[in-house]
């Protein structure tokens, strides 16, 4: 364990407060994190198993994952849910949206502008935003806050989509099948 120890916390420190780690994160700090984790995955998870913290893999992520009551699942679901829009709206604006894509918001917003189908998911969303830049830049910061996004400069508002996007997509996607398989 001792090869790991200066690791623990930092992982322990994103991954608890419901973030990833991405491995083409920009962050010198979570791209060496993730090699960290991903040469020595069985002993950071059995590390943290004992604490209910259940380190999950994915396609060039990592996350924590707990047994949870059905409660908390069905609240996970609904949020998720939520995001069905946002997947839809950055589908509609590249439809090759995916893990290394990289935008800034001015494309985005006039993109939107331009777009019927990209304002319409926009107003779709009932964002409490007035201008079409405001309700852009509210979902990508929601998408950065939650480490699906990475603003690479912020002076030209540039960001790049991280690996866990890959999760994203994952959730959504069995969402969908279950809403199919119950119509």
């Amino acid at each position: 364990m001792d090869h790991i120890k200066k690791y623990i916390s930092k992982a322990f420190e994103v991954l608890s407060a419901g973030h990833f780690i991405s491995a083409n994160s920009s962050r010198t700090e979570i791209k060496r994190l993730y090699e960290v984790i991903e040469e020595y995955f069985e002993d950071f998870y059995n590390y943290f198993e004992p604490l209910n913290f259940f380190l999950g893999r994915g396609n060039n992520y990592f996350y924590f994952s707990r047994e949870q009551q059905r409660q908390t699942v069905e609240q996970k679901v609904e949020r998720f849910y939520r995001y069905i829009d946002y997947l839809a709206f950055f589908r509609v604006y590249d439809n090759l949206f995916s893990e290394g894509t990289r935008f800034t918001l001015g494309d985005l917003e006039q993109r939107c502008k331009a777009n019927t189908d990209l304002m319409e998911i926009l107003k779709r969303m009932n964002l409490e935003k007035e201008t079409v830049r405001d309700r852009v830049q509210k979902i990508v910061e929601q998408m950065t806050r939650e480490s699906f996004f990475e603003c690479e400069n912020p002076e030209t508002q540039s960001y790049k989509v991280l690996s866990a996007y890959n999760y994203f997509e994952e959730i959504i996607e069995m969402l969908d099948i279950d809403q199919t398989d119950e119509q």
